[in-house]
């Protein structure tokens, strides 16, 4: 029979980017049909290519508990919140054996892109009674960055067990989540109308929405106070079980139309936490939800604002400071008003959720109620009858904001069956009643001097005690501000309390506009009603006057537009002191969509000195918000900081709307001719880029000099000539020179630009760095779903001076992919130079935290390592290697980083945290030390501060600088001033089958004064250790052990995937020889162990056999030289290979660490190629073995080898190392590393 296809289309559907493209074409594939063609070549119709959010792979692992019946034949359905979103629903695609009594069971699930996890909601889509499971936990793997999450559950999910719920909502543990969201209980009272039929016999669900996600539509099955739910006037009530929602905004509410009378008439939805931390939200309906009736809907959404009666009542109890004054009672509160008064409201004190218990504490709470009118009295008790509950209350205040008004109750007694009258509840009537808006009298008085006058728009800002109000607009007729005259405005504004300072603002586009302003009277009126008489003698009027006598205007000596001033009685001052010098701050906002903000921005200076500057409110008159693409200038009046090297900047929004895209700030200090630039280029906002709104900013320049200095640039930029090289980002460069660094300068792409083998030619302006050493490029992704690669081939400067008399061209070839994905920056040193031949380093950064009370922290820290070369770009300290709870009292944390171009010499630290930690942000810091592992310098910087808002002087930023005239690492022997002493530990694995593990070492290190910790051999993705054949090298350090006897040697099974079952090949580890160094006075001790350690064991004990003196000291000098390594790949087919590819040479004198094998831009180890590699090391004497490994991941990672030559570059002496065997599971050896010898 012959065969035929006719095609329609093809659909190739790519998640992980999220493009589904389509290709027509309506044709046979056939030998006898249409044009007898069996094969067609299809092109995409670029109209029909549809985008999503791109998905990211995950593992996820399911644990069954380990009870009688706790698995289920049910489906089981996820979805996963995050911070940027949260997931479609994922099923769980399982066979008739997965999700069995104590089994875990591994899925893979393609998921969009959440962000940082948060919640895991868990449900079975079946309702049969007999589907029942028992879940114990879901651990999640996001493949892509590698961090693993877990969600505990330890409950039921069954119609007949537990609370017969099958919906599960799970909070998040894992990187990034400091603390996991509690989950709390949600009390939903449902409020059938009084209607005939406006009950229902309907299956009813709500969903909840809130800040942090939704709960999902929740059945509403159980009514706790009636059998026969949603009857007429009637109210039943419902728990739901969810993770913390924040703020609720909505609800939606329905029913699935079914039943004989199915029609509802809902009068309203009341909801509260069952700890009472909020009063009850209501959301009014008064509508039918049927088919029939009404509009026909049966679904409705509900918000706050839907309820127009209800008004918010703000709630604060302060506890009093007598001995015991605390309570573990339960408070009830009731607030009588004109028009009506609550219900008695219940607030639990015995979870803490308004912590009466405590002395002198101030609780707080709000609720929705209708509103109250005035309120006449309020009564507060408790329930404690019994000895030991009484509680001393001090004062409630309750603020209205519908009414602008503050009820203050002034207290002080007791309520107690034993103290005061004996009474546990109390009436109490207002003591005060504050006005939140009150009104002011101002009196403008214009100066008496020629060009006085102005018809400029004049603003005021009166700023006290409360807080400030907003900027008011003085204009009550034409002739204002004329020469010599008084001007009175009357307005009503927020309450501040004693006024502290005014901000005058002169803003005009006429000119002439100065103006010359005398004085300023502001009469604050404090009671209603508001009479203009007798002012003087009233006691409820303050008086403050504030002496200008000052030119406001562009043109007048100064060129001022906007002053401070404080109150005075008899002469004027300005606020800032002669100390104080003048920042001209021009902010720019992102010009694309809605970058705009309108939350409150604030700013903080920190300077080279070591000062700070007071955390700045950024005003932004008129418009009164950030706009997009606009440039937005404030003139600040602060101390001398020296230069500006680090900018603070935040805001206080919380919303969507209040997303604030920020290109950066430009600070000049006009005083010294100084401009320092700050590039951002993200959001600032709780739903957009990384959820933070608040950034730390590094100037681009620490050495800066003035702006006279800026040299022209011609920037050639060359894109590759490989597929797929163009890119749709922007390009940042930053040239690093002998005398500092140049501000980023961004290339913003345009249509043609950054495409395959294209040459792109700019200009800019760039500040003298000396010399130049590097150039670091960067890209900027415009959005998540472009083409967000670039195969950079090399840049070009042309440096013109005076005129094009003299042209330097300085080249920079990189000929390799740059991934905003995997690295943020590329440092690309200059070609020619010795620079250019530097290789990559390791840095190793020690942190200490002081041995004090109350020092360690939970928040996100960083670093920025300065030195001659540069610096390292901002640092994340994630994964401490000696530590799981890094930054603890009195620890040592240790943290690698790995493949950074040398900074040569270290100069300066930056360190810093986020205070994103609720409890532990408060961090005393001893010092920081940074090892380069390449040089085998040591650096120390010395902190002995707090890094926190609350303690010392409130800072979260230092600079470190370096001081390596401590006796902390000096020579070869005088190491440590606080009795601590470092060891070096040599671990080899045997070289023989299986002898390898993925799991981790131990060891114990016992001498004849003391005994160490337990000191662990961690693996990791990135650090892959006590493999076959391998040497490893640890360090640790601990007070003095004297003379090394025995070690206790053990291996065990990683923790953090208690998931992952252990193999056979990994449940032994077999130790050939053990190395203990003395660094202090460079004495070995060996331990030969030749022996097989087995998981999870008690640990093994060898005793030391040999002693060797002073070996450090015997070492001979070792030079650096040059050594080529000449791979061959055999001829045969499929010889090839994609994987990496890394050696570890061994000689008499050491060994070179592992050598990765990669030629940027080019494709190494084809059939019949031979690969040259010059590596830079310290010398190794006589080649003993070559050590390879490789890592078979790649597509095509099989590899048959045939020999590595290697040649001392120095002596030209050639070692040849044959292999002529496979790397992989294609060929008869299954081995991915081997050893081998010379000939």
């Amino acid at each position: 029979m012959k065969k035929k296809l006719w095609i329609k289309n093809v659909v190739v559907d790519c998640s992980s980017t999220g493009i589904k493209q389509t290709f027509p074409c309506n044709n046979w594939l056939a030998d006898y049909e249409g044009d007898g063609r069996i094969e067609r070549r299809l092109k995409e119709d670029i109209s029909l290519r549809k985008t999503y959010p791109p998905t990211v792979p995950w593992y996820v692992w399911v644990h069954t508990s380990d009870k009688k019946e706790a698995g289920t034949n049910a489906q089981v359905i996820l979805v996963l919140y995050g911070h940027n979103g949260k997931s479609v629903n994922i099923k769980l695609e399982r066979n008739s054996d997965a999700l069995q009594q104590g089994h875990c069971d591994q899925f893979k699930a393609d998921i969009n892109d959440v962000g940082i996890p948060y919640k895991l909601r868990v449900s079975l889509s079946s309702k049969h009674l007999s589907h029942s499971w028992h879940l114990d936990r879901i651990e999640m793997e996001n493949l892509k960055t590698e961090e693993h999450y877990r969600f505990f559950c330890g409950r039921w999910l069954s119609k007949i067990e537990d609370d017969k719920q099958i919906i599960r909502e799970l909070p998040a543990q894992g990187p990034g989540i400091p603390k996991p969201l509690p989950i709390v209980k949600y009390i939903v009272d449902i409020f059938t109308g009084n209607k005939p039929k406006a009950g229902t016999d309907a299956n009813v669900f709500i969903n909840i929405y809130g800040e942090r996600g939704d709960t999902g539509a929740r059945p509403l099955e159980y009514s706790l106070q009636n059998k026969n739910k949603f009857e007429r006037k009637q109210v039943d009530r419902f728990i739901i079980d969810a993770v913390l929602l924040n703020q609720i905004r909505k609800i939606r509410i329905g029913h699935d139309n079914t039943g004989v009378d199915s029609g509802w008439y809902l009068d309203k939805v009341v909801i509260y936490q069952e700890d009472q931390s909020y009063g009850p939200l209501t959301f009014i309906c008064d509508r039918w939800l049927a088919v029939n009736e009404d509009d026909g809907q049966i679904v409705r959404e509900l918000t706050l604002t839907a309820d127009l009666h209800d008004t918010t009542y703000h709630v604060k109890i302060k506890t009093g400071d007598d001995l015991q004054a605390g309570t573990t009672a339960d408070i009830h509160l009731q607030i009588f008003g004109q028009k009506t008064e609550t219900e008695k409201m219940q607030y639990t004190s015995v979870n803490n959720s308004i912590r009466t218990s405590q002395r002198e504490h101030v609780a707080g709470f709000t609720f929705q109620y209708h509103d109250l009118g005035k309120i006449e009295h309020i009564r507060i008790g408790h329930n404690g009858k019994i000895s030991g509950t009484g509680w001393f209350l001090d004062w409630i205040e309750i603020d209205v904001p519908h009414r602008r008004e503050i009820y203050r109750f002034v207290c002080h007694r007791w309520l107690d069956t034993r103290l005061g009258d004996d009474r546990v509840e109390h009436d109490f009537k207002p003591t005060e009643i504050i006005k939140t808006i009150i009104p002011y009298e101002i009196t403008v008085f214009t100066g008496d001097k020629v060009g006085a006058a102005t018809n400029a728009k004049i603003w005021i800002q009166i700023y006290g005690l409360r807080g400030k109000t907003d900027e008011i607009l003085l204009e009550n007729k034409f002739d204002t501000f004329e020469r010599n005259s008084i001007d009175k405005f009357v307005v009503e504004a927020a309450n501040v309390g004693k006024i502290e300072k005014i901000r005058i603002n002169h803003n005009s586009q006429k000119i002439p506009s100065a103006w010359y302003l005398e004085k300023i009277l502001i009469q604050q009126y404090l009671s209603e009603p508001f009479h203009t008489t007798d002012r003087k003698s009233d006691p409820n009027v303050e008086e403050y006057c504030f002496i200008c006598q000052q030119w406001f205007g562009k043109d007048q000596v100064g060129k001022e537009t906007i002053r401070e001033f404080s109150p005075d009685s008899g002469f004027g001052n300005m606020l800032y002191d002669a100390k104080g010098i003048n920042y001209l701050v021009h902010v720019l906002t992102g010009d694309k969509g809605s970058t705009g903000t309108s939350a409150n921005v604030s700013i903080r200076l920190i300077g080279s000195k070591g000062q700070q500057t007071r955390l700045i409110p950024l005003e932004v008159m008129q418009h009164r918000r950030f706009e997009p693409g606009n440039v937005e200038t404030f003139l600040l009046e602060e101390p001398d900081i020296g230069d500006v090297e680090m900018v603070e900047v935040q805001h206080d929004g919380d919303t969507l709307g209040d997303s604030w895209f920020l290109d950066g700030l430009i600070i000049e200090i006009p005083v010294q001719e100084r401009t320092f630039y700050f590039v951002c280029n993200e959001w600032l906002s709780k739903y957009k880029g990384d959820g933070r709104t608040k950034r730390l900013l590094k100037a681009q320049d620490l050495i800066k000099p003035s702006l006279s200095s800026l040299i022209p640039y011609v920037v050639n930029i060359h894109t590759g000539h490989v597929a797929t090289a163009g890119c749709d980002c922007d390009v940042s460069l930053k040239l690093f020179g002998t005398t500092g660094s140049s501000s980023e300068h961004i290339f913003r792409k345009h249509e043609g630009n950054f495409e395959r083998s294209a040459i792109d030619i700019f200009q800019c302006d760039l500040e003298d760095i000396g010399k130049p050493i590097k150039l670091r490029v960067r890209i900027l992704p415009k959005s998540i779903q472009g083409r967000n690669r670039w195969f950079l081939e090399k840049i070009q400067l042309i440096k013109h001076i005076k005129q094009n008399i003299k042209e330097e061209t300085y080249s920079f070839e990189f000929n390799d992919w740059i991934s905003h994905e995997t690295y943020p920056y590329f440092d690309i040193f200059i070609k020619g130079s010795i620079e250019s031949s530097m290789h990559q380093t390791t840095y190793r950064v020690i942190t200490k935290t002081s041995n004090l009370i109350d020092t360690s922290c939970d928040a996100n820290v960083f670093i920025m390592i300065l030195g001659q070369n540069g610096d390292s770009g901002q640092l994340a300290l994630k994964n401490s290697s000696t530590f799981l709870n890094k930054f603890e009292r009195g620890h040592e944390d240790i943290f690698t980083f790995e493949n950074i171009l040398s900074l040569g010499p270290l100069k300066k630290l930056l360190i810093w945290h986020d205070d994103s930690s609720v409890l532990k942000s408060a961090w005393h810091l001893e010092y920081v030390r940074v090892d380069d592992m390449k040089t085998g310098q040591t650096y120390m910087f010395p902190c002995n501060k707090w890094l926190s808002s609350k303690k010392d002087d409130g800072q979260i930023v230092r600079i470190l600088v370096c001081n390596n005239q401590l006796d902390y690492v000096i020579g070869g022997h005088s190491y440590i001033t606080n009795g601590l002493i470092p060891y070096e530990i040599e671990v080899s694995t045997s070289d023989q089958p299986n002898a390898g593990t993925t799991q981790n070492g131990w060891i114990i290190v016992e001498g004849n004064n003391n005994r160490s910790e337990k000191i662990f051999f961690k693996n990791t993705i990135d650090n892959k250790i006590l493999r076959r054949g391998q040497p490893d090298t640890f360090t640790f350090e601990c007070q003095p052990l004297g003379e090394v006897r025995r070690i206790i040697l053990g291996h065990q099974g990683e923790h953090e995937r208690p998931f992952k079952k252990i193999n056979d090949d990994d449940a032994n580890w077999h130790v050939s020889h053990i190395t203990i160094t003395d660094l202090s006075t460079g004495i070995k001790y060996e331990f030969p162990v030749q022996k097989w350690i087995t998981i999870n064991n008690e640990g093994d004990v060898f005793d030391c056999a040999t002693r060797k003196e002073n070996s450090t000291e015997q070492q001979p000098h070792r030079r650096k030289i040059n050594y080529k390594i000449i791979v061959h790949t055999d001829s045969i087919s499929g010889a090839s290979t994609d994987a990496n590819v890394s050696i570890i040479l061994f000689g008499t004198l050491g060994n070179t660490g592992s050598l990765l094998l990669k030629q940027k831009g080019q494709r190494s180890f084809q059939r019949g190629g031979v690969d040259e590699f010059i590596f830079e090391c310290l010398e190794l004497g006589k080649l003993k073995k070559l050590h390879i490994k490789h890592r078979n991941s790649a597509l095509s990672s099989d590899w048959f080898l045939d020999k590595i030559e290697v040649i001392n570059m120095d002596t030209n002496e050639k070692v040849s190392f044959p292999c002529k065997q496979g790397l992989g599971r294609k060929h008869e050896d299954y081995e991915v590393q081997l050893d081998l010898m010379p000939i």
